[in-house]
């Protein structure tokens, strides 16, 4: 008996056929899913993600002459590690493949984002991509600080641009493999089956030149050799040939983790392209791209412009450093980071500058070389400022930092259990003085946990202590203000800073919930729904509602 590998989960029970069905098996993150495998003889099943996971096992693995990591016993995978979420499966298609009597047998896990689609997923990878970017562009320096060569600065980003698009290359490649492009033609020819009604051109030829037991029929053939696969076998080829010369280049000096993704662009390509239906497809590289049906499709279209990037780039500084790295994140944790940055964003957009931040720390980072695997570390925290009916404020946009739970030992402190908000927004005033927070706390799940109680997987006792116990004591302490309005103001010196609490949340996969709605129900605060994709209104919304809130709160106990 071969080899066997179950995927096991609630209400699934689906074996892996290595040797008949083609086809591709669905799971989805953050749902209790598990590989069950039983190794017979010496079959060696390669998994593509393992070496990034921790096992408390590693007598399962062994490693092959080419340094390939296998299984070699039975055992469970988890594709799910509910105690770590980052010690899990992400999003994307993972190649597993059998070796059994020297002959390998290929299928694929496709791992689903859970609360968003996959479009939404690669919008919100790029989003915090193109932030680094941007971010980036105004730190003015070279790979590690140093002088680098045209050549090798090309390379990195060529690099650049494969990395980010990874992810969506993985998707154009399986929809293509699944859906490609064809023509149908039909052609006559002399044929000893009767299978086929005879029309007036199969009569006329078997009257002018009969053949003996053979009638001359119509056969539709599907024809892959079209205009749109000419143009796909060139574009894929060009990528290959580009990511062979970066790996002649500087092959060396390429981090390991994205040396790996670079490698797997390779076999996808090679899959594709020695796939049975693509082999019919001739080379011809003097092929001019032309404007047709392929354009309005993605799979396509992605691969066409894809090539385009690498082909035309340019020897252009302070993009993406290499050092950034989000493939291994949760979805948790990438809305996370997306939602720190959607807040700067949309604080910008509504009229704030951007003073100082955590560019110089990244990159100090980036220096001794490391990679930035969180992209941002807890404590992150960018400062901007606006000028508002004569008005100057400053707010600290600070991402996951954990509050002090000492009194005055720091302008901001809590007694709380729960100290550690996602986002958290400090203004002052031109003097900096402290005059109140925002706090936004991201959600990748249903809206309708968020008020159940923690024993439930519910979210309310964090954000009743968000929203409630979060104190200062430095809260409008100036000589400018009216201690008494600000007695008053601050309930009599309960010293709670909060003006306004929100849950930024992805919503459902499709559609878009207009406006803000209370999360009453135990808990003061607002629910924000937004994801990629989405315009922002929602968000914009709630912080012109919370810094309204402040400028009102603060006009009123300012001395005349």
């Amino acid at each position: 008996m071969p080899t066997s590998v179950v995927i096991r989960g609630y209400n699934k029970y689906e074996p892996i056929d290595f040797f008949n069905e083609d086809k591709v098996y669905e799971v989805v993150e953050n749902s209790i899913y598990s590989l069950n495998i039983k190794i017979n003889g010496n079959d060696k099943l390669y998994f593509e993600g393992l070496d990034q996971l921790e096992f408390e096992d590693e007598d399962i693995f062994e490693v092959d002459e080419n340094k390939n990591q296998y299984i070699k016993k039975n055992c469970d995978i988890d594709l799910y590690d509910q105690s770590n979420t980052e010690n899990s499966y992400v999003p994307g298609y993972y190649k597993i493949s059998l070796l059994h009597d020297d002959k390998q047998y290929l299928r694929w896990i496709h791992v689903s984002p859970k609360f968003i689609d996959e479009d939404n997923y690669s919008e919100m990878v790029n989003d915090i991509e193109r932030k680094m970017v941007g971010l980036s562009q105004s730190v003015n320096r070279g790979k590690h600080g140093v002088k680098i060569t045209n050549t090798v600065d090309y390379d990195n980003r060529k690099i650049d641009i494969l990395i980010k698009n990874y992810y969506d290359f993985q998707v154009a490649v399986y929809r293509i493999l699944k859906v490609p492009r064809n023509r149908i033609s039909s052609e006559y020819r002399w044929s000893n089956k009767n299978d086929v009604a005879m029309d007036y051109v199969s009569t006329i030829k078997m009257a002018s030149n009969p053949q003996k037991n053979k009638r001359y029929l119509k056969r539709h053939v599907i024809d892959f050799n079209t205009s749109d696969n000419v143009t796909l076998k060139n574009s894929l080829i060009r990528i290959r040939e580009i990511i062979i010369s970066i790996f002649d280049s500087i092959g060396t000096s390429i981090h390991l983790q994205h040396s790996k993704i670079l490698y797997d662009y390779l076999a996808l390509i090679d899959n594709l392209i020695e796939n049975s239906w693509l082999t019919e497809v001739k080379e011809n590289r003097n092929t001019e791209r032309k404007a047709g049906s392929a354009f309005s499709n993605f799979s396509y279209n992605f691969i066409f412009e894809l090539n385009d990037k690498l082909d035309s780039v340019k020897n252009i500084k302070n993009k993406k450093h290499e050092g950034f790295s989000y493939f291994r994140k949760s979805s948790q944790n990438l809305y996370e980071i997306w939602g720190y940055f959607k807040v700067i964003d949309t604080l910008i957009n509504m009229g704030f500058s951007y003073n100082k931040g955590f560019i110089d720390d990244v990159y100090k980072r980036i220096d001794t070389g490391e990679v930035i695997k969180n992209g941002l570390t807890s404590g992150t925290n960018v400062l901007l400022s606006k000028t508002e009916n004569n008005l100057s404020i400053k707010v600290k946009v600070i991402y996951d930092d954990e509050i002090t739970n000492v009194r005055n030992s720091s302008y901001i402190w809590t007694d709380a259990r729960h100290r550690k908000p996602d986002i958290r927004m400090d203004f002052f005033d031109k003097d900096d003085v402290f005059i109140g927070t925002i706090v936004v706390d991201t959600k990748y799940r249903r809206r309708e946990t968020f008020t159940k109680d923690e024993r439930k997987g519910g979210s309310r006792d964090q954000l009743s202590s968000y929203a409630l116990m979060i104190m200062s004591n430095d809260l409008y302490k100036s000589s400018k203000f009216n201690q008494s309005k600000v007695k008053y103001l601050t309930n009599f010196g309960s010293n709670n800073c909060v003006v306004l609490l929100g849950v930024m949340y992805p919503g459902d996969k499709v559609g878009y919930e207009t406006g803000l709605d209370e999360i009453k129900k135990y808990v003061s605060g607002k629910r924000i729904m937004e994801r990629p994709g989405t315009d922002g209104r929602n968000i914009t919304k709630f912080l012109e509602q919370g810094i309204n809130e402040i400028i009102n709160r603060y006009n009123d106990v300012v001395l005349k």
